[in-house]
């Protein structure tokens, strides 16, 4: 369905349940999101500690991890559980991967390793979602044999590559930095500010 229509049917109310399948919510996001986002954010800015080698042979001598989107499958797209996961559902009906070049002159060329910018965001995401009320709680978790790999696999994150307490709070204090372009606003602001665009242009938020 084309946004504009979208816009006229919730204005008027005529929005059915059909509108808000998760097929069609990711086939809007697909179709006229997507497309938008390459147009007004520097999707074409490098990332400056750039992977040496393909993501698929563990990423780089530089990246720690590595966010790739993975559409819902088949069997996904009438899951239940998955209508039930916040974070997973957040995580197929949205690529990520827009966040990197947000966030890219936040870092720069000197210095080691460092986690993919999208893994950490997300994994911040999930720590609210899930309701922790503090971040070791979450990393604690995180690193656990059983309940980590739950995060693992949607964010990039690769064993023995797992963040630490002290790698969010790092990632923290990057976000927080003010947006160079626009300084009235900080980098997680404007993060926000393209969210909310998404979700309202898909009909999730009025």
């Amino acid at each position: 369905m084309n946004l504009a229509t979208l816009t006229e049917r919730r204005e008027t109310g005529h929005l059915t349940k059909a509108d808000f399948t998760l097929r069609a919510i990711r086939r809007r996001i697909e179709e006229e999101v997507e497309p938008y986002i390459k147009l007004i954010l520097p999707t074409n800015l490098p990332f400056p500690k750039e992977p040496s080698r393909p993501a698929c042979a563990l990423h780089a001598d530089r990246w720690l991890s590595h966010y790739e989107y993975v559409p819902p499958s088949p069997g996904e797209w009438l899951s239940p559980y998955l209508l039930e996961d916040r974070f997973l559902l957040t995580c197929k009906l949205i690529d990520f991967s827009f966040l990197r070049p947000l966030l890219a002159d936040t870092y720069g060329k000197a210095g080691g390793s460092c986690y993919d910018p999208v893994s950490l965001f997300l994994l911040s995401c999930a720590a609210q979602m899930e309701g922790y009320l503090h971040m070791a709680d979450f990393v604690q978790d995180l690193h656990h044999p059983q309940k980590g790999p739950y995060y693992w696999k949607p964010t990039g994150i690769v064993p023995p590559h797992i963040p630490s307490q002290m790698t969010f709070t790092n990632f923290r204090e990057r976000v927080n930095q003010q947006n160079t372009k626009n300084p009235s606003l900080k980098k997680y602001e404007e993060i926000l500010q393209v969210l909310d665009w998404i979700f309202y242009k898909v009909g999730i938020v009025p």
